[in-house]
């Protein structure tokens, strides 16, 4: 149906299998009239189109100072400006001069460009009255651009048009030219606005004046790492903090979304139907400020990027191991060369995408952890100045101090893996889906085999713990006889006690060895376990594969590809104990906070200010 609605809107069919991926008479790949001027358009144009009204809003809100008009945003504009005029004169071109039969997806092809190109020169303007010194947005299109165009060159050089239409490859080489100018100038960043780097007490951050192809290779930080490995650094070295990893960006953020949240609760208190003489049962039913939700309101921006970077991440991942399987496949067939060419190249950049979007993905997650440990702590912190009188009675200093370090801590600590752990159902999930396409029913042998080791291994890890517990209850008294000994110890020499409470001392000592030694026996085992059981889980997978039937071999393809799908399954599996922990820890800190967050404040009334004056 959608290959119909194609032949009617272009005239020639979208796709033609024959002339590409199966292909068998050793020629060149070439690509359909049709699929150059609607997908190889719509990729990059439908990259701005989804991100222009988000980007732009953000452009216009942001208050920033405007940067000076240069040569280099000049040059820009202009070869943006350029490309829409060489595509209208293309189009007027093939109407007025040449007679050309056009249909309708050569009208909407141009005017898609030309929309596109000229959003990117209005996008740049915008860009510079914010100041901005890059763009990641319009970086992508331009890649994008330039992938697609160097498909479109490639298709028209396959089949000679610089012999018969020369003046349309002229203004298609012009276009070409500009886009991989474009590309080349958008890795590097504008220049800021200037600023004066005495009054910093540090140096200026590199990261804000660095290109967006800095930003995601992290070459802006490569000078202080080189500082680094020369010298030791010091605190004079460090350079200046970015402004939005500043706790007073993300406070007033916070604040104001809990003030607003705090409102609402309010009024469903007031609304909600009690009767009047259960005091109680009021307080008990009271709705309080919910900590999760503002912190979903203040971080929905960087979580839904580290989000986005992990869906790429996942699909890159996967890839690999798709692709694996085809290439392999094509060193055993009799196959055209340009066809292990395209598959090594896609393989090459699969793995750089993997890098880019795993490495952005953990830089994302463990800032945004960071920027909510700084927060929680600077709220937990203006809290404890307005608590109420009754509340001060019911928490300790001890307390306190725990809420704003240990809680906030181990949230911090959380943060990462809430990402892996939402996402290791989908990778386990497509792991064995992609292994029962390789090896059929004999993964889940191995399947059964892994799921017998988990009961093992808590009971393994329940003994740890078990040992250790008794381990720090001996220590506490061994501590605790030490200090009473090191308080008496004049007593101690004078009645000659020593030898007497050595003796006790060590014997505490020596069953606290005999814990450690215990525990230390069953984690090596633990460890041992972990470490052969995929091994193991493989080995006999694979063992069932070939004995469950005369007519399975196990091929270089299927053992190659299963070996890095197991790869993949192992990842989440390994990590379920540390989701656990980290949840469990995440839920229990979150209610602490939120409760202490909660508590009553002094009345304004009993607040007096009072002026020098």
């Amino acid at each position: 149906m959608a290959g119909d609605n194609f032949q009617a809107f272009c005239e020639s069919p979208l796709w033609n299998s024959s002339l590409t991926w199966s292909s068998n008479n050793g020629s060149w790949p070439q690509f359909t009239d049709c699929f150059q001027k609607t997908v190889l358009v719509w990729i990059p144009c439908g990259w701005l189109f989804l991100t222009l009204p988000y980007y732009s809003y953000y452009l216009i809100t942001t208050r920033g100072k405007s940067r000076h008009i240069t040569f280099f945003s000049i040059l820009k504009t202009l070869l943006s400006f350029l490309l829409a005029v060489f595509v209208l004169c293309d189009l007027i071109m093939s109407i007025y001069y040449e007679n050309a039969h056009l249909t309708a997806v050569d009208y909407i092809a141009s005017i898609f460009q030309i929309i596109t190109y000229l959003s990117a020169m209005i996008l740049m303007q915008l860009e510079r009255q914010a100041g901005t010194v890059t763009s990641g947005v319009l970086f992508i299109y331009w890649l994008l651009s330039l992938l697609t165009s160097t498909i479109l060159c490639y298709n028209k050089v396959i089949l000679k048009q610089y012999e018969t239409d020369i003046l349309h490859f002229n203004v298609f080489l012009a276009r070409y030219t500009f886009i991989v100018l474009e590309i080349v100038f958008h890795c590097f960043a504008e220049v800021p606005h200037k600023y004066d780097k005495k009054a910093l007490q540090r140096k200026p951050n590199p990261e804000l004046e660095a290109s967006f192809l800095s930003l995601i290779t992290y070459h802006w930080i490569t000078p202080l790492i080189s500082k680094a490995f020369k010298n030791t650094l010091t605190e004079a070295d460090l350079y200046q903090l970015n402004p939005r990893d500043n706790i007073k960006y993300f406070s007033t953020k916070f604040l104001t979304a809990w003030n607003q949240e705090k409102v609402k609760c309010i009024q469903q208190n007031i609304e909600t139907k009690v009767p009047e003489d259960v005091t109680a049962y009021k307080m008990k039913n009271k709705k309080p400020v919910s900590l999760k939700k503002v912190l979903l309101r203040v971080y929905f921006s960087e979580l839904g990027c580290a989000w986005l970077l992990k869906i790429g991440f996942d699909i890159a991942l996967f890839a690999g191991p798709v692709i694996l399987d085809k290439l392999i496949v094509y060193t055993s067939n009799e196959e055209p060369k340009w066809k292990s060419y395209v598959l090594a190249v896609t393989l090459f950049f699969l793995s750089v995408l993997y890098k880019l979007f795993y490495q952005g993905s953990f830089f994302m997650s463990t800032l945004l952890a960071a920027r909510i440990k700084g927060l929680l702590t600077s709220v937990a912190f203006r809290k404890t100045l307005t608590l109420s009188n009754a509340c001060r009675q019911t928490l300790s200093m001890g307390q306190i101090v725990n809420l704003m370090s240990i809680d906030c801590s181990r949230i911090s600590e959380a943060i990462p893996f809430l990402f892996v752990m939402i996402s290791s159902p989908i990778q386990i999930s497509l792991s064995l889906y992609l292994l029962y396409q390789q090896l059929g029913t004999s993964v889940f042998v191995g399947i059964a085999l892994l799921l017998l080791y988990i009961p093992v291994n808590g009971t393994l890890m329940g003994k740890i713990k078990m040992y250790q517990a008794q381990q720090m209850k001996s220590k506490d008294i061994r501590i605790k006889l030490m200090n009473e000994v090191l308080n008496g110890i004049k007593v101690i020499k004078l009645y000659a006690w020593e030898e007497s409470l050595q003796k006790k001392i060590n014997e505490i000592r020596t069953k606290e060895i005999v814990l450690l030694r215990r525990a230390a026996y069953i984690t090596s085992i633990s460890m041992f376990l972990n470490a052969v059981t995929p091994y193991l889980v493989t080995f006999v997978t694979f063992a069932t594969y070939t004995l469950s039937s005369t007519n399975h071999h196990l091929t270089a393809q299927k053992a190659f590809v299963s070996l890095s799908l197991f790869n993949v399954f192992y990842g989440p599996i390994d990590m379920i104990p540390l989701f656990i922990t980290y949840t469990m820890q995440l839920s229990v800190s979150i209610k602490r906070l939120g409760k202490f967050l909660n508590s009553p404040d002094l009345s304004s009334n009993y607040v007096k200010y009072v002026t020098r004056s």
